[in-house]
């Protein structure tokens, strides 16, 4: 059962490079373990969000951790609620860095996270109507003028760091458990 588990986690993660992990730096290695546990902890603790899979500091592929969430079942369309909770999840490895380590030891990390969360955002804006000023519109490329682009990026960054304030708040009143997981 443990070769059909890896073999799973090969196809969905990448293949594991345990090879690598001696030569990561131990402060690198507990800073990835603090970015890890801050997406696992809002996986677990955000309404909305698919349940936590797996959570690990073996690199896999290009990344030097990785987690997963996987969907209960299948599912034919996405709620705000849900759209939401993944920008949340997206964010809390660098909400995690961010409290535990400082803002000047935030690492670079977090960049394909960020890119995740400002596509939903954008999305949600741009595409579902789910922008807060109640517009229904929908932009299959860019918008039409300079002043509607200023508005979306508008709402977009106000939903990222609406998340973000979020993912920081509920880690600093997880702090002892994020401790724990980072610490496993």
């Amino acid at each position: 059962h443990a070769d059909l588990e890896e073999a799973k986690d090969d196809v969905l993660m990448g293949v594991a490079r345990r090879s690598t992990m001696a030569n990561i730096p131990p402060e690198e290695l507990r800073l990835t373990a603090y970015h890890e546990g801050g997406h696992a902890l809002l996986a677990h603790f955000t309404r909305g969000a698919d349940p936590l899979h797996k959570a690990t500091i073996v690199p896999r592929g290009q990344s030097l951790g990785s987690t997963w969430q996987l969907p209960v079942g299948d599912s034919y369309s996405i709620s705000k609620q849900q759209l939401i909770a993944r920008i949340a999840v997206a964010v809390g490895g660098r909400a995690a860095e961010d409290l535990v380590f400082g803002p000047d030891s935030i690492t670079t990390g977090a960049s394909s996270d960020f890119r995740s969360a400002t596509r939903i955002a954008q999305a949600m804006v741009q595409q579902y109507g789910f922008g807060e000023d109640g517009k229904l519109s929908f932009y299959e490329k860019d918008p039409r003028s300079a002043k509607e682009a200023d508005r979306i990026a508008e709402e977009v960054e106000a939903v990222l760091q609406e998340q973000y304030r979020y993912a920081r708040d509920l880690l600093e009143r997880e702090r002892a458990a994020l401790n724990r997981l980072a610490n496993a």
